[in-house]
C-alpha cells in the first residue's frame, strides 16, 4: 500500500514503482489522504480553480483518477471515506493544511488552519483510519515519506507519522521514499542544463549519501505509463523532454530508477498489568525467594569430603541459585520489582531462620559455611539490583 498526501505525490515519487507492480500482478492499494484542496495552479486555462478549494479538489479527483489508470492501480481509495474509515466512526473528509515558511524557516501549514485539515486531526485516529486500509486489504508493505515528508510539507509528515504508527499495529514493514545523492546530483546537472525548468538550489539537502538508501527499483520499462501519470496531473506538473516541473518552477528529471530505505517501525508500547496480576505476580515472586532461602539453609553446609578435602557443594549450589533466580528475574522483565519482591522473600526467609533459639541455632551454628550463607546472598542481591539494565539493541 502506498500511503500519500496529495494527488501527484503517488505518482511523482513512487509512479514508476506502482507502474512496475501493477504490471507484474501485485495488488497494489493507493491511500491519498487529502484532495489537495491548497495546491497551486500552473495552466492559465485553469487559473479560475486557484481560489476555489471545492473546484479545485473536485478537479484532482479527476487528474488522479486519471493518473490511476495510466498506473494500473485499481484500489484507490481516500483517507476517511467509505473502505478508508476506522470502524465505527463516521465517514469524513480530511483537507489539505497547505504550506507556508514559518519564521523559524521551517514549513508550517497555512493559518488560520481548517479544522478538517489533516494536520489538524488527532494523529492516533488518522492512523486508525489507514489501519482500517491495511487490514481490509491485507497488505504486506507500507510506502510512504521519510520522516521530513521529503520536503517538509506539514500534511506529508503527519500522514507519514501515521502510516508508520498503522504499520506497526498490523505489524508490517514500511519504507520511505529516499532520493541517493548521486542520482539528486545528476538530475540537477541535467535540468541545469537543458534550461527548462529552474534547478533546484538545494538539492542536497533532500538526498542521502547512496549507501544508506539500500533499495533501487528499476522502472525504466515503465517510463511510459509514469510520464502519462504526470501529465493526468496538469494542475500541479509540466512535464517535457524527460524532465517535469512544479508550480514553484523548480525541476526534476523523470527518474528511471526509484528508491527506498527501511522505515524503523517504532514497537508498540506495552499495556501496563492489571494491579491484580502485578500483585501476584510479586508474591510469587518473594515465595520463590523465600523458598530458595528456606532450601539453602537446610543444605548449606553439606559439604563431601574429595580425596579428604570438605567442599563446600551446598553453599555453591545455594549460591548460584540465588545468582540464577535474581539476575534471571531482571534480565526477563523490564523493572526491578520482581527481582526486589524475590530478594526480599530469600534474605527474610535467611534471617528468620538465623534467629537462635532457647538452645541455640540448628541451623545456623557458628561455622564460616554459615556466616557466608548469611552475607553472600544479600551481597548478590544489591549487585544484581543495582547493575543497570543493558539497553535494548535489536532491530
Amino acid at each position: 500500500m502506498f500511503v500519500h498526501a496529495h494527488p501527484d505525490d503517488e505518482t511523482i515519487e513512487t509512479g514508476g514503482t506502482i507502474a512496475q507492480l501493477t504490471a507484474d500482478g501485485v495488488g497494489v492499494t493507493v491511500l491519498t489522504a487529502t484532495r489537495g484542496e491548497r495546491g497551486e495552479v500552473i495552466p492559465d486555462d485553469l487559473a479560475h480553480l486557484q481560489d476555489d478549494h471545492a473546484a479545485l479538489a473536485g478537479f484532482r479527483e479527476g487528474e488522479l483518477a486519471e493518473a490511476m489508470r495510466a498506473l494500473g492501480v485499481r484500489d484507490h481509495r481516500y483517507l476517511g471515506s467509505a473502505g478508508a474509515r476506522a470502524a465505527g466512526l463516521e465517514e469524513r473528509r480530511y483537507t489539505d493544511s497547505g504550506m507556508r515558511w514559518g519564521s523559524d524557516g521551517h514549513p508550517a501549514p497555512i493559518e488560520p488552519l481548517a479544522p478538517d485539515a489533516l494536520t489538524a486531526a488527532d494523529r492516533r485516529e488518522v492512523a486508525r483510519d489507514v489501519l482500517a486500509v491495511l487490514r481490509d486489504t491485507d497488505a504486506t508493505a507500507v510506502v510512504t515519506y521519510n520522516d521530513f515528508g521529503g520536503y517538509g510539507h506539514p500534511d506529508h509528515i503527519a500522514i507519514q507519522r501515521a502510516a508508520v504508527l498503522a504499520a506497526r499495529d498490523a505489524g508490517l514493514p514500511a519504507f520511505a521514499v529516499e532520493t541517493p545523492m548521486s542520482i539528486a546530483d545528476s538530475s540537477y546537472r541535467a535540468v541545469r542544463d537543458a534550461g527548462y525548468f529552474e534547478a533546484p538550489r538545494h538539492h542536497d539537502a533532500v538526498a542521502l549519501d547512496d549507501p544508506l538508501v539500500p533499495l533501487r527499483i528499476d522502472v525504466s520499462a515503465q517510463l511510459p505509463r509514469k510520464i502519462a501519470a504526470l501529465r493526468a496531473h496538469r494542475t500541479q506538473v509540466v512535464v517535457t523532454d524527460g524532465q517535469f516541473g512544479l508550480s514553484n518552477g523548480v525541476g526534476r528529471v523523470i527518474a528511471d530508477v526509484e528508491c527506498y530505505r527501511p522505515l524503523r517501525v517504532p514497537e508498540r508500547p506495552s499495556e501496563p498489568e492489571p494491579l491484580r496480576q502485578r500483585v501476584l505476580g510479586y508474591a510469587f515472586a518473594a515465595l520463590a525467594g523465600g523458598i530458595l532461602g528456606l532450601l539453602g539453609t537446610a543444605a548449606h553446609r553439606f559439604s563431601p569430603s574429595l580425596l579428604g578435602i570438605p567442599v563446600p557443594l551446598g553453599l555453591g549450589i545455594g549460591l548460584a541459585a540465588v545468582t540464577a533466580l535474581l539476575l534471571g528475574l531482571r534480565i526477563a522483565l523490564p523493572s526491578r520489582t520482581h527481582a526486589i519482591a524475590a530478594a526480599v522473600g530469600l534474605l527474610a526467609a535467611i534471617v528468620v531462620l538465623s534467629l537462635p533459639g532457647p538452645g541455640g541455632s540448628v541451623l545456623f551454628p557458628d561455622s564460616p559455611l554459615s556466616i557466608a550463607w548469611t552475607f553472600a546472598p544479600a551481597v548478590i542481591a544489591v549487585l544484581v539490583l543495582a547493575w543497570p539494565r543493558l539497553p535494548d539493541r535489536r532491530g
